[in-house]
């Protein structure tokens, strides 16, 4: 299986594999995972359906239901909770269109 993503609730664009990423863009590899349940996970995502922590989101089953933020959308929005199943990206979180520009990073990098 090759790579695959899901779009940030909080901007749209999507969540960026390690390959897919500058300097200017390394916070959309950063991602935060709610469930319908109440969990969160937190961590930088591989492109394979894993965060780096070793979370198997698709081994897991929580692909089908769970709600995906950049994490610095997600701090920017106020940290809300589960708002519904999040959808795949079209580009697959690392075939960028070159005429697409990056969206800015929403909040100021350093913040915690």
């Amino acid at each position: 299986m090759g790579f695959f993503s899901w779009s940030c609730r909080g901007c749209g664009h999507s969540i960026r594999n390690p390959y897919a990423i500058t300097q200017a863009t390394e916070w959309m590899n950063d991602m935060v995972v709610l469930t319908p349940n109440g969990a969160r996970h937190e961590g930088m995502y591989d492109g394979y359906g894993h965060l780096m922590d070793g979370v198997d989101l698709v081994g897991a089953g929580l692909d089908e239901t769970m709600d995906v933020w950049h994490r610095n959308c997600w701090i920017a929005a106020g940290t809300p909770t589960y708002q519904g199943p999040a959808t795949s990206a079209a580009d697959q979180g690392h075939f960028l269109a070159p005429e697409s520009p990056d969206p800015p990073n929403p909040i100021t990098p350093g913040t915690p």
